[in-house]
């Protein structure tokens, strides 16, 4: 006979049977339950397209990441906002899950003007542009 038990602490669970003839025997299993890690990939990142970010987890013994990576580092460069997952495995097995979000924000595009070339003594007024928008009010 088989029986389904999810205890929240270690047990000990006992069993004891009887036969046709009167004979008895018993036996018991301790069922060890083991705390849980705590996994942590970091924390949630904003950087300009085109730059790289590092996490690294904690929490466990080994990390698998969605990247693929089994490493505790991982350094990647998304193009859109992504979220990274990481699975830490402690040394008896339990594992935990975390994620960590990465916010991809746009490059701004700055013009300075065209270059100018002066005599000395004289001078020059230079409007710089920051896109977008370019809107020359502003200056």
């Amino acid at each position: 006979q088989t029986i389904l038990v999810k205890p929240a602490v270690t047990t000990t669970y006992s069993v004891t049977t009887t036969d046709l003839n009167g004979c008895t025997g018993s036996d018991r299993v301790v069922v060890t339950v083991n705390p849980l890690p705590v996994a942590d990939a970091g924390n949630p990142v904003s950087i300009c397209k085109g730059e790289s970010v590092t996490f690294t987890a904690s929490g466990g013994n080994t990390y698998r990441w969605s990247t693929s990576a089994n490493t505790t580092v991982i350094t990647v460069s998304p193009t859109i906002n992504s979220t990274y997952t990481v699975i830490a495995t402690d040394i008896k097995g339990c594992t935990d899950i975390d994620e960590v979000a990465v916010q991809i924000n746009p490059v701004l595009s700055v013009d300075a003007g065209l270059d100018v070339t002066l005599c000395f003594g004289q001078s020059t007024a230079h409007h710089g542009c920051l896109s977008p928008p370019c809107d020359p009010s502003h200056f």
